[in-house]
């Protein structure tokens, strides 16, 4: 038992190392500019309630005088993690947006590995593997972003464990709170529907004359009715122009998917672990069949519209999406049955070795991430801060307008949202264009305005433009 606790305690050290440690003073939201910065902008306002429509993350579109006055909705996103961030800011009083998803996901960390301590607290195999997890780069990096796959691994993760309980036991309270975490995971992400073939292991027989079983179905049945999953992918075809899946993005995104199981700075550490240490069995086959399923759906459906235009993914892209699959893994090893041929000392000192050898290897990895997002991202709003001390009456045109929302430190300074067909001016004000990556072709724009390019604001990534309309102009001349 003591040396149980000393496990678990050096588990939860490391890992809140690993939270707080990198970036521990850089600005870091995850360099995914749509997922993650929509989670810390809405997690930070003082009411959510022009936030989420129909269950679905909204976005401020225009930011006027530091009030939203238009929203737009981020389509393929629910809100379950957005409330979660919303509730640790209000509680802990996180006054830097950036910081509130590391303090989220820090609790979501320990939450997850005392559940592992209490429920499994005689099975090092367990804790040993958990040793394997944190170690792995993707670990890492989503830990230290601000993903909705954290919140869906950690109530997988538990969801998992408390099924486990539920079918050596078949007591009522582990299948109240099993169904409880069914209804939870299935509305944080759509996909995670998967997760409702969990049942096919438990006694049909019994379920159906449990009336438990047939009010948590019934819960299950109304809140799919009410947020309508189908709803989503309508949505994003309109948003796109074309289907959401297809064989066409199957053909580039799976094999870059599955080859991340298989690098060492990809979940290669726990794949190994888990298969040293565990025969299957009947149901662990069961739980392998959805970890690959939900991989093949991951692989047909977009990963992003840049995915679409250039028909490839990179490694790094894969990390959110696997770290998703891996509760449905663990379920594989939970349920399989454990080998006896090796000796608990010989795979703690491998285990240690391989974690020390992984963490220093990859703590460069992760500052290189929150260097090229700085650069990308904030670099060019921060000198937008010092200019708003000189000048009153800025307003920002962004076309990833919630970048400048999250980076902007004055109430003088509006924003508002510039697309590829649309770019406002404000009459009286000094309007000024970040075209970030270059994605608008402000050429587009020339029978309207005229553009001059702000050297001093500007980076390689991020050009930044002053501009006028066009019949202003010519009558100053």
């Amino acid at each position: 038992m003591k040396n149980n606790i000393l496990y678990i305690s050096l588990i939860i050290l490391v890992g809140l190392f690993i939270v707080f440690k990198p970036l521990s003073k850089k600005k870091f939201y995850g360099f995914e500019y749509e997922d993650s910065f929509v989670s810390a902008h809405v997690s930070t306002q003082k009411d959510l309630s022009n936030f989420i429509v129909s269950y679905r993350t909204m976005g401020c579109e225009n930011l006027e005088g530091g009030k939203c006055t238009s929203v737009s909705s981020y389509t393929g996103h629910y809100a379950t993690y957005s409330i979660y961030l919303f509730g640790v800011h209000k509680l802990f009083n996180i006054q830097k947006n950036y910081v509130v998803h590391k303090v989220g996901n820090a609790l979501l960390f320990i939450i997850c590995f005392f559940t592992v301590f209490f429920l499994y607290r005689d099975n090092f195999s367990l804790l040993l593997l958990y040793l394997g997890l944190i170690s792995c780069l993707p670990f890492l990096y989503v830990l230290n972003s601000g993903l909705i796959e954290n919140i869906s691994f950690s109530v997988g993760l538990v969801l998992i464990l408390v099924l486990y309980k539920l079918k050596l036991s078949n007591k009522n309270a582990w299948l109240i709170l099993y169904l409880i975490l069914l209804i939870v995971v299935i509305n944080i992400k759509r996909e995670n529907l998967i997760y409702l073939a969990s049942l096919m292991i438990l006694n049909p027989r019994k379920l159906i004359k449990n009336y438990i079983f047939w009010i948590g179905i019934s819960c299950i049945i109304i809140s799919q009715i009410a947020i309508n999953p189908f709803y989503t992918e309508g949505l994003e075809a309109n948003y796109l122009g074309r289907e959401t899946f297809s064989l066409n993005y199957f053909k580039f995104q799976f094999p870059t998917y599955l080859a991340s199981f298989f690098r060492i700075d990809g979940f290669l550490a726990i794949i190994v672990i888990i298969f040293l240490l565990t025969k299957p069995s009947k149901d662990s086959f069961l739980f392998l069949g959805l970890w690959f399923a939900l991989m093949l759906s991951y692989g047909f459906h977009y990963r992003g519209q840049y995915a679409i235009v250039a028909r490839e993914i990179t490694h790094f892209e894969t990390f959110r999406y696997m770290f998703n699959t891996l509760p449905l893994m663990t379920a594989y090893f939970v349920f399989g049955q454990r080998r006896k041929f090796f000796k608990k000392a010989y795979m703690l000192g491998i285990t240690l070795l391989t974690c020390s050898y992984l963490l220093y290897h990859n703590m460069p990895i992760i500052e290189d991430f929150a260097i090229d997002e700085m650069s990308n991202y904030h670099e060019v709003n921060n000198k937008l801060n010092l200019l708003s001390t000189k000048e009153k009456n800025i307003v920002i045109h962004d076309n990833f307008v919630l970048i400048s929302m999250l980076n902007t430190e004055s109430n003088y300074i509006d924003i508002m949202s510039a697309s590829a067909t649309k770019l406002n001016f404000i009459e009286g004000k000094n309007n000024i264009l970040i075209n970030r990556f270059g994605i608008l072709n402000i050429v587009d724009f020339d029978d309207k305005f005229i553009f001059r390019k702000i050297d001093s604001l500007s980076n390689e990534s991020s050009p930044v433009f002053s501009f006028e309309k066009v019949a202003y102009k010519n009558s100053v001349k």
